[in-house]
């Protein structure tokens, strides 16, 4: 309709800058709408379009100059307060913030959107990227961050927590984090009872990644725990996968031929026993790191 309406040649009583953008970027011509629409100045727009312009310039700048686009967002929140613009801005910065390294920023945003926009239908998206950032910046190993990320994931509704908390547990396992994991086990605090599906969920989770660390056993015994038929398919295939891996793990390595062994000193022989176990046991946690990666996805 608007490219038709543009080349009719009819006044249609906007900037036809803004008109022409907004086409562009409706047609996937990112290069062509952002030169359109960077000469757009939104603070002139009413506060219904102006919002929607700044969102749409933060994204499509958000790759190539992320601070660019922070700030951007930050216009469009303030041009918006209470729409979906907002909602839509502060997401998106509060995850910009995380990748550009400004985590003090990347907490007070995503604990700001947590609050404002529990409701929204993006909340369980927000959830999953919130704690893919999470993840990727190293909070378990960071001793002044983890107490921040404690009081914030604290302050959430107990289903929030529960969830957002499952979300990083489950990116956890897919990089073999174990102390995030079992730091999102303890925030979650599910009641086996009241909540059975979630309950376990989380063990497998943390079991999941125990077997990736020397307390494999211990990660073993607790996957025999789970019961696959409160799990989704998904879940399912990850149970089977370090059910699959544990066993590996804990197998007996290997033996020679009773002839070579006779021939081989008792030192030499333990020594080369306990090579092969730690070889298999490498082996294995490189296989179940990858089948983690597959089966959290």
């Amino acid at each position: 309709m608007l490219s038709k309406l543009l080349g009719s040649g009819a006044a249609l009583g906007v900037d036809d800058q803004l008109v022409k953008g907004a086409l562009a970027y409706g047609e996937r011509r990112d290069t062509e709408a952002t030169q359109l629409l960077d000469g757009v100045d939104f603070e002139l727009l009413d506060r219904s379009v102006g919002g929607h312009v700044a969102l749409v310039r933060a994204l499509l700048v958000a790759q190539s100059d992320p601070r660019k686009a922070i700030a951007l967002l930050d216009r469009a929140r303030i041009i918006a307060p209470g729409t979906i613009v907002e909602e839509a801005a502060l997401r998106r910065q509060a995850i910009l913030a995380a990748k550009v390294g400004d985590l003090d920023a990347f907490e007070a945003l995503s604990s700001q959107y947590f609050r404002r926009f529990a409701s929204s239908i993006f909340e369980r998206s927000f959830e999953r990227q919130f704690a893919k950032e999470v993840v990727s910046k190293g909070y378990a190993a960071d001793a002044k961050r983890l107490p921040t990320l404690e009081k914030l994931l604290r302050g959430l509704s107990e289903m929030q927590r529960r969830e957002t908390c499952l979300a990083i547990a489950e990116e956890g396992i897919a990089v073999a984090d174990v102390e995030i994991v079992r730091f999102a086990a303890r925030l979650a605090g599910m009641d086996a009872k009241a909540q059975p599906l979630d309950a376990m969920r989380m063990l497998l989770f943390e079991a999941a990644a125990v077997i990736a660390t020397p307390d494999h056993e211990q990660g073993r015994m607790a996957l025999r725990l789970v019961d696959k038929s409160k799990l989704g398919a998904r879940e399912e295939g990850l149970l089977y996968a370090a059910t699959a891996v544990a066993d590996e793990i804990s197998r007996p390595p290997s033996l020679a031929p009773g002839a070579e062994q006779a021939q081989t000193p008792a030192g030499e022989q333990d020594s080369s026993a306990s090579s092969s176990a730690l070889n298999d046991a490498q082996a294995a946690i490189a296989r179940v790191d990858g089948l983690l990666v597959e089966t959290s996805r």
